[in-house]
């Protein structure tokens, strides 16, 4: 089989494997793997059988069969790296760092995702490195390293605002957004999913757009309006219903049962946690599944099912600590403290109150997650008022209250850091526009000076 047919042939698996046709994807590359034509030592066949090799591991991730794919992986970077082609390598390393970040080998994965973003640099790559510096952004996010993820989302969307590619602002956004959502600045998190949907909604797209209004679902039940966090979940969820996103519908789901929790209607909340967990199961989706034990345990702590709230909390934090997801933690030992600190539990302990309340302010506090401890310190005034500890009762009481109101103000500090970040953004756009003009300046002077035609 000639070169040129060959090529083709990987083009139409590329092709396939986009559209999610991984089965077509992986008999096509694995016909050309077998090609007598490709046993010899030449560079277009090593980069061939490389190319083969990257998709076939593609494939294999998508289908979560991550150990085979990062054995395939490696020997696709293995020619990439025989064949000399710094292009190819680059894609290589960056779907080995999709493989460790899905085993949760965040160090790994942060090393491959490193080693590629090099590569693009040189190369000059400039769409892959936005994409990739976005990636390891997610990577910092997911760890709860907020600062770092901030930093390289910021890279990112001013590499993207450069070259003024929308999409890729639009993304930067949303997940700059995230990150104020996590730091419990909820002005700035609206402020920029704002600026997220009004670009995803004119260019049409709706993964993005679903994405976009589920976060601020989640925004507005943060800030106690639980009806209008309920109706943009249910916005959220009818577009993933559509797009059949059922990543997308599990989450909904989880957030939906939130929303129903908050307003006391318990069956509810359960029936959605379930539909929730159900998908995520089928998915083998960690982080999801974590979610529902710990917001089931907490509904049935809300009902007084305190043995069942337990169970389910205590399965919630074992497997947060697997994957280390510490905002995730805090949130279980709040709630397994919560329990402890019932009264009417017949395993009603102070002690373990205490222990479990703690532990989730010196977490939340590494991370600055000011919701969860001002929620804490609540949980320990009433505690100690109960126990006949006022002054320590007090304490929390204060810290509780200023915590909160600091939060969820909109005071003069809150309004200036918005303006400063509204400015950064506005300064960064003036910039690109005015690179753009002398841009646009050089063109029509080359245009005036040289002839038409050479």
């Amino acid at each position: 089989m000639k070169y040129s047919d060959i090529e083709e042939l990987l083009n139409r698996a590329e092709i396939e494997h986009q559209s999610g046709n991984y089965l077509l994807s992986d008999k096509l590359c694995n016909e050309i793997l077998v090609l007598n034509s490709l046993n010899i030592e030449t560079n277009d066949a090593i980069t061939f059988r490389s190319r083969a090799f990257h998709l076939l591991s593609s494939s294999l991730l998508s289908q979560r069969k991550t150990a085979q794919a990062l054995d395939t992986a490696q020997k696709s970077l293995d020619l990439a790296i025989q064949s000399k082609n710094k292009q190819l390598e680059a894609n290589v390393l960056m779907n080995i760092g999709r493989i460790y970040n899905s085993q949760y080998e965040y160090l790994s994965a942060l090393e491959y995702f490193n080693k590629a973003l090099i590569l693009y640099q040189k190369l000059d790559r400039k769409i892959d490195v936005i994409n990739t510096l976005g990636v390891i952004g997610v990577l910092y996010e997911d760890q709860s390293e907020f600062p770092l993820a901030m930093e390289f989302y910021r890279k990112s969307l001013e590499l993207a605002e450069e070259l003024n590619i929308e999409k890729y602002m639009a993304w930067n956004f949303a997940h700059i957004g995230n990150v104020y959502m996590s730091i419990s600045d909820y002005s700035n998190a609206l402020d920029f999913y704002s600026k997220s949907l009004t670009i995803d909604e004119r260019l049409n797209l709706q993964e993005n757009v679903s994405r976009t209004v589920a976060n601020i679902g989640i925004v507005y039940y943060y800030l106690s309006d639980i009806n209008r966090s309920l109706e943009y979940s249910l916005r959220a969820l009818a577009i993933n219903e559509k797009l059949n996103r059922k990543e997308g519908i599990a989450a909904n789901f989880g957030s939906i049962g939130i929303a129903y929790d908050s307003l006391s209607d318990y069956p509810k909340a359960l029936e959605y946690y379930f539909k929730s967990l159900s998908v995520s199961e089928e998915l083998d989706n960690q982080v999801t599944i974590a979610r529902n034990y710990g917001n089931i345990g907490t509904t049935y702590l809300n009902i007084g099912n305190y043995s069942l709230a337990l169970e389910y909390l205590q399965k919630a934090v074992s497997i947060n600590k697997k994957l280390e997801r510490i905002d995730s933690i805090i949130v279980n030992l709040s709630n397994i403290g919560s329990v402890y600190a019932t009264v009417d539990f017949s395993g009603y302990s102070p002690e373990k109150a205490e222990e479990y309340l703690f532990n989730a302010i010196n977490l939340a506090e590494v991370i600055d997650e000011k919701h969860s401890i001002f929620n804490n310190h609540k949980i320990l005034a009433n505690l100690y008022e109960h126990e006949g500890e006022i002054t320590k009762a007090l304490y929390h009481y204060k810290e509780y209250y200023t915590l909160e109101s600091h939060v969820k103000s909109e005071d003069a500090v809150h309004q200036a850091e918005l303006m400063e970040s509204r400015r950064k953004i506005e300064e960064s756009e003036r910039d690109r526009q005015i690179k753009l003009a002398r841009y646009q300046e050089q063109e029509k002077i080359l245009h005036n000076i040289l002839p038409s035609q050479i």
